[in-house]
């Protein structure tokens, strides 16, 4: 044995806790840095593009996504196989579902649960964290409400782009990572 302990494996439990915490610190800073959830924010996904676009009287933020699932009544329906869902939208959710059954956690890998809004969110901070997603992000949507995950972010400056010669750098990207190979 060397100078350090053998690493314990989280429990279940401490990996969602760590997973919610991690996501509210996240939320945070994009609500800082670029205004997620102004209230002169609106907000649109484009299921056929995998875009979710955040619309501000100034700027234009986008970003790629994945659908984690819906909340409707008291249950969830995953995104990884959601009949609204588009299968490329559905790794984040593919990869919640593979951890929870390797952690036999039936809720995860049942495709409609009983759930409340904390329950969604846990899902989707799970769901976050296994895709290595820059943000999550909620909306009603019709009846339902719809749990995403985002990628990097591009942000557009609508006034620069609305003045004659005011020249715009052109987008401004923000967020973590790409994801090679999917919709990130």
């Amino acid at each position: 044995m060397g100078i350090f302990a053998p690493r314990k494996k989280a429990t279940p439990e401490a990996y969602i806790a760590a997973s919610v915490e991690a996501m509210a610190e996240v939320q945070q800073i994009h609500m800082n840095t670029w205004g997620m959830n102004r209230a002169d924010c609106r907000w649109d996904v484009d299921m056929n593009l995998g875009k979710v676009s955040f619309m501000f009287p100034d700027k234009l933020v986008t970003a790629d996504i994945q659908v984690v699932g819906t909340l409707f009544d008291g249950t969830f329906m995953w995104g990884w196989d959601h009949p609204s869902v588009p299968a490329p939208l559905r790794f984040d959710a593919l990869a919640a579902r593979e951890w929870g059954a390797q952690n036999s956690l039936p809720q995860y890998t049942q495709l409609q649960v009983p759930a409340d809004m904390d329950a969604a969110w846990e899902f989707t901070a799970v769901a976050a964290r296994q895709g290595n997603a820059a943000g999550t992000y909620s909306g009603q949507a019709g009846t339902a409400r719809v749990f995403l995950t985002f990628g990097k972010l591009t942000m557009t400056s609508l006034s620069a782009a609305a003045v004659p010669g005011a020249g715009s750098r052109g987008p401004v990207r923000i967020g973590g990572p790409g994801t090679a190979g999917r919709n990130r």
